[in-house]
């Protein structure tokens, strides 16, 4: 809003949040957040979610990260960001606090209930407001959320929107705001809760802002706490709207602040307006109310007086904040825009003392603020009592007379007739200060008076005067405060339209836009050349800017262009006539081409560098071209003079002097010359200097070369045998062309100047060189680097002549570097030159080793063998199967040599897998028929194993020596499993001492089944095989093998072994022994789950027997009676046995009767008669 130029409170806008890319739909009073004039926090939403940090310090500059939360406060004081975010699925709230600086989490606490508002109170304090209670969570430490106090019932439904405390944190406010009364519903309510922390008490006020200050009451000797509060209120059917300033905690007996209260004026517009926030300045002691349409009031702390009032925003205002270094606050409205409103130091005292008539408030507020303005207040103030002599009633008898018959120049000269008392006032001052309380004074008075008030120095009350209109204004009267104020007799002489005087004021001070607007106004023509004149003897540019107004006047310049600059040059004010021209001369037209010669001619002989500022503007174009070419010379301008010269000679003159011209303008200057001229200029350079002019000739070359034609630049380089030159120009041509010509010109030029890492670069990097001729020309130059030649020979195929060249020129170092690390492929090439060369075996040997794996086998091995030095290969073959190599070149390569030094080849042939027995067998053809046999009999093997089956001695003895002698372990114990038909112990006593461990374990083994265990279990031992060891033992059923075995545990130190064992040999070992050996070694410990396992054992064998024998008792038992019973049948049948037919005589055994067979065993009765007895059971 239009504040006007002496309003006391300044509003300016500093920011608007959408210019620094923030979407006008989060520029809410939940998403923007202000807690001090330090920083702005906007939380984002979309497109991602972010929170932008604005410094006010640098506002433009905003820093916007990557955060998902609800809310984000950023620290009044510090770069410290407060976070809060809901818990997912509750309504709880977590909180954190980060550094931004140390890029560190400070603390971080979860909420048990959602915070519904939060703020930083002091820098190091944060408060959290919940639905029901306040809390206080310090920043430093591990404190969590500390209650302060539970929030009163007029808040509840409410809307929070701030919480404050006082400076000493023993005062906190909360303020809340609600929907109206149904009979005002658009008028919201404002509810405050104050509390006191000292006596735990809160108090429910009705406030829309709050907010405390510190104030020294006179008289006190601390400050008190003051707290105001704004409310706009429906009372009985009437809006009410107040503002409360009162003291907090005052003492009994000690001076106290008196409450004070003022109305709060709302326009008829505002009617539903309201209060969001209250800012007091502590600088001046000035309370700010801000409401929401944008109203902005102001009033005294002290005296709740009424100081300002205005609208200062047309959008709604939801966020403020104090600006306490300049005693003002920010303000954000929904448009985006960040206001900042401050004192207008210069005219809050004149407003305070003018428009409010309140010369006490001004003076106070001057003193409490350090500001401008009191003085005429104090003397006014001082000529009020001043005026109270016994003269008044003179004075103001004179003032009243009728029809002014006193007001002469006698009564003027009858009061200065009147003796002066000591100490008292003139009398004649009394009389004019009365005359002013009545009215204006005519022009003999205003002279009159202004001359006594000038002789005593009174300027001031002259100013009043005359703001007051109590003066009439003459030329008499300016002429007389010209004297003592120029500014001042303007004034006058303004009023009293004395125009000559005015135009001549307007020139001294330099106004010369108000002499041209003045003098339309009235219709006065004045004498522009006098003017212009009489300013240049005092002010030079004063008299270019009069001169450059009279330009702009309506109807052309009253004085010529020509007349003005000659005016200027006869006082030889070159800077202020060129000043003066280049401004008029703007247009450019065709008519000032003699103008636009002339300014130039004048800089170029006396100030050069201004004239070259001018020609680099470009905006003449009019002028004496070979003139100024000429002077530019002579000026040592010789760019420009180039620029300007349109012959060859004169160009070829100029463009010599490189050692004035700047490279780069040199440079561009050949682009506006023809492909011919150009070509004959950089020629002409060469040939003065050139290593002086190099540099300059390889970058118009490398500028230009489309047009100069790239082979006529490299004619012009070899033409003076410039490799430097060639070396430069080409390099920045060659990733455009693919010319081979160009690439090997390139390589010859960067060798020649010893660049050799770009040599290495482009032979490495290049596909457009001749390979032939660039090995050709690097092989001559005998470069010290050898790895431009490598690259090359290594591309395209001249591996041997690289060796050879390597070799001879004794770099043997490039030779290992080539084949370790560039290209071990080709070491099969370099093998076979360097054995052509003769090169010593030990280089040849240690080279292969020192590649190894890396190297292709076939390919050297063919190498090696075509000239008959396959040996060579010996170490390297054997190396390779060292590590497991299963290359069929490999061990054919290695077949060879060993048949050829007759190295057991047998051996070889029908144990090695992996040669390939048709190459390998032929090799033997030409050498040994008997071992071609052997070469070709590896393909038995599979046969062996399809009839091993039948277990064939000879067969599984074959089989078992090829499985040892290809370390075939698992083979070798399927084998001996499957296949007992063989030498075991001859085989277990071969291999016992075998390198592989696996294999030894198979001979002990071999010697477990052949039942020698303690061979077995020795062999074990050795190889720390302890679980073979104790298997064996235990399988060997050997009571005193498993007891020893046991010592040796112990003796070994092995305890867990020792109590492995106890368990494996479990039904060997005796109890006894192993509790004597745990005890005696202390061994307890380990022995103790054997002793539990064997307790539990002869417990169980113990109960067995026991149940045994009562089950055995009892079946005697029941056996006794049962027999008992059937003696009682037998002895009853055998008292009827006379009467009862005679038996069949038993088999074997004559006629008669045979003896009673014995009783039937299990209880069984006697059969049934006529049947032979059953035999006993």
């Amino acid at each position: 809003m239009a504040v006007a130029a002496n309003a006391p409170i300044t509003m300016k806008e500093t920011l608007t949040l959408s210019s620094i890319g923030v979407n006008p739909q989060f520029i809410t009073f939940t998403n923007v957040t202000m807690e001090s004039d330090k920083y702005i926090c906007v939380r984002e939403t979309s497109p991602q979610n972010s929170v932008v940090i604005v410094d006010m310090s640098m506002p433009n500059q905003p820093l916007r990260r990557p955060i998902t939360a609800d809310s984000a406060l950023m620290n009044p004081n510090s770069r410290i960001l407060a976070l809060k975010a809901q818990v997912p699925g509750t309504t709880q709230d977590h909180l954190q606090i980060f550094n931004i600086e140390a890029k560190q989490k400070m603390k971080s606490h979860q909420m048990p209930e959602q915070v519904v508002f939060w703020k930083w109170i002091t820098p190091k304090l944060l408060g959290i407001v919940t639905q029901t209670s306040v809390y206080h969570w310090p920043i430093e430490g591990d404190t969590e959320p500390i209650k302060m106090f539970d929030r009163t019932a007029n808040l509840a439904n409410n809307q929070i929107i701030n919480y404050r405390c006082d400076p000493s944190e023993k005062w906190l406010v909360l303020i809340g705001i609600a929907p109206g009364s149904p009979e005002r519903p658009q008028l919201v309510k404002g509810n405050m809760q104050l509390y006191s922390v000292d006596q735990q008490r809160s108090q429910s006020l009705e406030a829309h802002a709050a907010s405390f200050a510190s104030f020294r009451v006179p008289g006190s000797d601390r400050d008190s706490i003051l707290i105001s509060f704004a409310t706009k209120s429906l009372n009985a059917g009437q809006v009410v709207s107040k503002l409360h300033v009162i003291e907090l905690g005052a003492q009994p007996g000690k001076p106290s602040f008196s409450k004070k209260q003022a109305d709060l004026f709302f326009p008829p517009d505002f009617a539903d307006d309201f209060p969001v926030s209250m800012q007091i300045s502590h600088k001046y002691s000035l309370i700010y109310v801000i409401t929401k349409l944008g109203l902005l009031f102001v009033y005294d702390l002290e005296t709740a007086t009424a100081v300002y009032r205005n609208r200062i925003s047309p959008d709604p205002i939801f966020l403020t904040a104090e600006a306490s270094s300049i005693g003002g606050f920010y303000a954000i409205n929904r448009r985006g825009q960040v206001l900042l409103a401050t004192v207008n130091e210069t005219t809050i005292i004149p407003f305070v003392s003018g428009q409010l008539n309140n010369l006490e408030l001004a003076v106070n507020l001057a003193k409490r603020g350090n500001l401008p303005g009191a003085e005429n207040l104090v003397v006014q103030r001082f000529q009020e009592l001043f005026a109270q002599t016994k003269y008044k009633e003179a004075a103001e008898l004179a003032a009243e007379s009728p029809q002014g018959i006193l007001r002469t120049s006698d009564t003027v000269a009858k009061f200065q007739s009147v003796p002066v008392q000591p100490g008292q006032t003139p009398p004649l001052l009394q009389y004019f200060g009365t005359l002013l309380t009545k009215g204006k004074l005519n022009a003999f008075e205003s002279l009159e008076l202004s001359r006594l008030v000038v002789n005593q120095n009174k300027k001031n009350l002259l100013e009043n005067w005359l703001a007051d209109d109590k003066l009439e204004c003459s030329e008499e009267l300016g002429d007389l405060v010209k004297t003592v104020d120029n500014d001042l007799a303007l004034k006058i002489y303004i009023k009293a339209r004395a125009t000559p005087k005015v135009v001549a004021a307007f020139a001294e001070r330099r106004e010369f836009d108000k002499i041209l607007i003045y003098s339309k106004q009235v219709g006065y023509t004045p004498d522009y050349l006098f003017l212009l004149q009489t300013i240049l003897r005092s002010d030079p540019q004063g008299a270019v800017n009069f001169a450059l107004m009279m330009s702009q006047m309506e109807g052309g310049c009253p004085v010529d262009y020509n007349t003005i600059t000659d005016l200027f040059l006869q006082r030889n004010m070159i800077r202020e006539a060129t000043a003066f021209l280049l401004d008029v001369l703007k247009p450019n037209l065709p008519e000032h081409g003699f103008l636009q010669t002339k300014v130039l001619e004048i800089n170029l002989v006396t100030f050069p560098n201004v004239a070259d500022a001018i020609l680099a503007n470009g905006m003449f174009s009019h002028y004496d071209r070979p003139r100024i070419a000429q002077l530019c010379e002579k000026a040592g301008l010789f760019v420009r003079a180039l620029q300007h010269y349109t012959e060859l000679p004169d160009i070829k003159r100029v463009i010599v002097n490189t050692h004035a011209i700047e490279p780069q303008a040199l440079v561009e200057f050949f682009g506006t010359l023809s492909r011919e001229w150009a070509l004959e200029c950089m020629k002409d350079l060469l040939v003065i200097n050139i290593k002086g002019n190099l540099q300059i000739i390889v970058q118009v070359a490398k500028e230009y070369c489309e047009q100069l034609g790239v082979d006529a630049c490299i004619k012009i380089f070899e033409q003076f045998k410039s490799y430097d030159g060639l070396y430069f120009f080409l390099g920045s041509y060659l990733s455009s062309s693919e010319d081979p010509d160009i690439h090997f010109k390139y390589v010859e030029a960067a060798a020649k100047t010893g660049q050799i890492k770009e040599v290495e670069r482009v032979t490495r990097e290049s596909n457009f060189y001749d390979p032939e001729k660039t090995k050709n020309f690097l092989m001559d130059a005998k470069l010290p680097d050898a790895r431009p030649l490598i690259n090359v020979c290594d591309r395209f195929g001249f591996v041997p002549d690289l060796t050879h060249y390597l070799y001879t020129n004794n770099m043997l170092r490039y030779i290992e570097g080539y084949v370790q690390k560039v290209n071990p492929g080709n070491a099969p090439l370099v093998v076979g030159q360097l054995l052509d060369d003769e090169c010593p075996e030990d280089f040849i040997k240690g080279l292969i080793l020192s590649v190894r794996s890396l190297l292709p086998v076939e390919p050297l091995v063919d190498e090696c063998e075509k000239r008959n030095r396959l040996r060579l290969l010996t170490q390297f073959l054997e190396h390779l199967v060292s590590e497991g190599s299963q290359d069929v070149h490999v061990h054919n390569a290695l077949g060879k040599i060993i048949i050829d030094s007759n190295n057991n080849p047998e051996h070889f042939l029908t144990t090695n897998p992996y040669y390939d027995s048709r190459v390998v067998g032929k090799y033997c053809e030409k050498r040994d028929p008997t071992l071609a046999v052997a070469g070709h009999l590896r393909l038995v093997k599979p046969y062996m194993i399809a009839v091993q089956s039948n277990n064939v001695s000879a067969v599984n003895e074959a089989l078992n020596e090829i499985y040892v002698e290809e370390e075939d372990y698992d083979r070798l114990r399927e084998s001996v499993d499957l296949h007992d038909n063989f030498d075991q112990i001859g085989l277990a006593q071969k291999i016992e001492k075998h390198e592989l461990l696996e294999m030894r374990r198979v001979a002990a083994y071999i010697y477990k089944r052949a039942g020698r265990w303690k061979q077995s279990i020795a062999l074990s031992k050795k190889d720390n095989l302890y679980k073979d060891a104790m298997e064996t033992a235990s399988q060997s059923g050997d009571r005193e093998l498993a007891e020893e075995l046991l010592v040796y545990f112990i003796e070994q130190g092995k305890k867990e072994c020792f109590a492995s064992c106890l368990f494996v040999c479990y039904d060997l070992i005796r109890p006894d022994v192993a509790l004597e050996l745990a005890w005696m070694n202390k061994m307890i410990d380990f022995a103790f789950p054997y002793l539990l396992q064997f307790i539990r054992e002869y417990t169980g064998k113990v109960d067995e027997l026991i149940k045994d024998k009562i089950e055995a008792q009892s079946e005697a038992k029941a056996k006794e009676n049962e027999e008992k019973d059937v003696m009682k049948q037998q002895n009853m049948y055998a008292q009827l046995l006379p009467l009862a037919l005679p038996a069949p005589p038993m088999p074997g055994m004559g006629g008669g009767f045979a003896p009673p067979p014995p009783p039937p065993m299990g209880g069984m009765g006697m059969p049934p008669f006529g049947m032979p007895p059953m035999g006993p059971y």
